[in-house]
């Protein structure tokens, strides 16, 4: 039986939110499967140092998974990961410093948001 984009993006959701992207053996199902065109899965990246690209890195490792944004204020960092991520699959993604210009592109299916600690808190005080 077939699995449809849609339903195979809930399930990695729910995966990704388990695992956090790191390699273990609730991706496997990922690692193995076969990817049409049509069902690939176009990533981005908001913070690109440490354990945000880390997660990036993972995520790059399953088949059918492509990164098309990064973005971060620092240029020169920024730089720096768009030809590291160059080297591991092929393609540069495109370079952002404000993070709604990332989200207004519509072939983006998700999003890791790599912020330093002291940011996570944000949302909630600005709500």
């Amino acid at each position: 039986m077939s699995t449809s984009r849609r339903k195979f993006l809930q399930d990695t959701s729910k995966t990704i939110a388990v695992a956090t992207l790191a390699s273990s053996p609730l991706l496997s199902f990922a690692k193995n499967r076969r990817f049409s065109p049509n069902e690939k899965i176009n990533i981005a990246l908001i913070g690109v140092r440490g354990m945000g690209f880390g997660n990036l890195e993972n995520a790059l490792k399953i088949e059918g998974v492509e990164c098309i944004g990064l973005c971060d204020i620092d240029s020169n960092i920024l730089a720096k990961r768009a030809a590291d991520v160059e080297k591991i699959q092929g393609k540069a993604p495109m370079q952002y410093n404000d993070y709604r210009k990332l989200l207004e592109n519509k072939d983006l299916d998700a999003v890791i948001i790599g912020t330093p600690d002291h940011w996570h808190c944000l949302p909630f005080i600005a709500a």
